[in-house]
């Protein structure tokens, strides 16, 4: 059986047979989300949603949320438990796991990924499922999927707005190619083009490390002498969601009244530059005429941003009906689309800078392109009786926040500069194509032809221009998110 995961910031969903499932002990009472909440009682025994709240240890420093901001992020400081520190690629781990253990008739898996996700956290993801087929999808294209809005309208703008991630993306789909009774069927012989299934066209996408975690925080902030724990950071949660039913909210802290309304919000917000970080975001999507505009994810409930949305495309449908569970029901449906998705990192090979005696990053593949896609370099030699030719890949970026962890939180801070990010992705096992006779400098001496496939592996041939041989005939290097 094909199941779906959308492992959020705040909740996760597990989807299969076209709708949302509960899993005993995990899900909250009659609802399919799972928080996202994992307790260490010790490195050997643990418990994660629902049984969490259930035995009362959301404040403990061993209850850990939003776990998933720190995968992939390397930190100065870990949480120790029984004296050794822990990573939250293994308390990641120990969630996903045990929801997994749930799904026993399971034959393959669907994970759905932030858009501004590194190919590391791809890897991890595939790490965790072990043996099972999986696939990956990104959340909002997910959405687009799963939203149920009818094929007439084709131009749809998603903006998923969950707990740790804004990302936006906007996809235009298309019918199959008519019905296909017998003389369709013989044009199809004749025409290999023809779909025979809808298509959702990957037009442009954004992400930003933007979520309603910030705003709790923020919450937090603006009460004076009020300490950010996981206690207080939980009450300012409630004062949010209660803001997106009423005007104003009270909640108590140690007998203390919090008193927040709507406009104090809105206030809040705006200093904390929210508003503009929005704008940002979208003006990297291209102004077309959109027909829907999609609202996911918990923070796309607040009334400040449903507003915002509103104005900003006033000529559009704007939906919020399915914000938890689109994500989830559309990857189950993923195999049922023609999917033709843009890559959303720089990709790079590593050499040496003489002139900056460093390390530096030579692009081989942009953002934003479609694929599948063909690349070709040619290198020489840099060094005399040089033996072979060492290819590091690495995702490229820009990043314009950081996460720390930071007693005892996770906590995620805009950068007054953003900054060159490369990860590389095979520097454990790096490709190394052997010269013989060893290379001189000063001419060509290999051509390097990547190639990124339909299931977006990133392939590798090496030609000797000496020799005329294949070094590496199609070499599966990494898989690209």
């Amino acid at each position: 059986m094909l199941y779906a995961i959308d492992f959020g910031t705040s909740n996760t969903v597990v989807a299969c047979n076209h709708t949302c499932v509960s899993l005993p002990g995990l899900s909250r009472p009659d609802s399919p989300l799972i928080p996202s909440l994992i307790y260490v009682e010790s490195l050997d025994r643990y418990y994660v949603g629902q049984a969490v709240k259930e035995k009362g240890v959301e404040k403990h420093p061993h209850c850990f949320a939003g776990i998933k901001r720190g995968i992939g992020q390397k930190f100065a400081f870990l949480p120790q438990i029984d004296g050794q520190a822990i990573t939250f690629e293994w308390l990641g781990k120990c969630f996903l796991q045990r929801v997994l253990q749930e799904l026993t008739d399971r034959s393959s898996l669907v994970f759905t990924v932030p858009i501004d996700s590194y190919e590391t956290y791809g890897a991890w993801l595939a790490d965790v499922a072990e043996d099972d087929q999986v696939r990956i999808l990104d959340e909002p294209t997910a959405a687009a999927l799963g939203y149920g809005v009818p094929e007439a309208q084709s131009r749809l703008l998603v903006i998923d707005f969950g707990g740790g991630t804004l990302d936006i993306v906007l996809v235009e789909r298309q019918p199959p190619d008519g019905d296909l009774g017998w003389g369709n069927i013989l044009r199809w012989y004749q025409r290999k083009e023809t779909k025979l299934k809808p298509s959702a066209r990957v037009l442009a996408k954004v992400g930003e490390n933007l979520g309603g975690l910030d705003i709790d925080r923020w919450i937090v902030q603006h009460f004076p002498d009020l300490p950010c724990t996981q206690e207080t950071l939980q009450l300012a949660e409630q004062l949010k969601i209660r803001l997106s039913q009423q005007e104003t909210a009270t909640v108590y802290w140690q007998d203390r009244p919090l008193h927040l309304d709507r406009a104090t919000l809105q206030e809040i917000l705006t200093a904390k530059r929210f508003f503009q970080r929005l704008e940002q975001a979208l003006s990297k999507i291209p102004s077309q005429k959109i027909e829907r505009v999609l609202l996911v994810g918990g923070t796309s409930l607040m009334p400040a941003v449903q507003e915002w949305v509103k104005e900003k495309f006033n000529n559009a449908q704007v939906d919020c009906d399915r914000p938890l569970e689109a994500i989830a029901l559309g990857a189950l449906k993923a195999g049922e689309w023609e999917l033709e998705d843009r890559l959303y990192h720089d990709y790079g090979i590593r050499y040496w800078d003489k002139r900056l005696q460093q390390h530096n990053w030579h692009p081989i593949i942009r953002k934003g392109q479609t694929y599948p896609l063909t690349y070709e370099l040619v290198l020489g030699a840099s060094t005399p009786n040089q033996r072979g030719i060492e290819l590091i890949i690495g995702e490229l970026g820009e990043a314009t926040t950081e996460i720390i962890f930071e007693r005892g939180q996770l906590v995620n801070r805009l950068l007054e500069q953003p900054y060159f990010r490369a990860v590389p992705l095979n520097d454990s096992q790096p490709q190394i194509a052997s010269l013989d006779p060893p290379g001189q400098p000063g001419s060509d001496r290999v051509q390097l032809t990547f190639t990124v496939d339909n299931q977006r592996t990133l392939r590798l041939k090496v030609v000797d221009l000496l020799t005329g041989q294949t070094l590496l005939a199609d070499q599966p290097l990494v898989k690209l998110l």
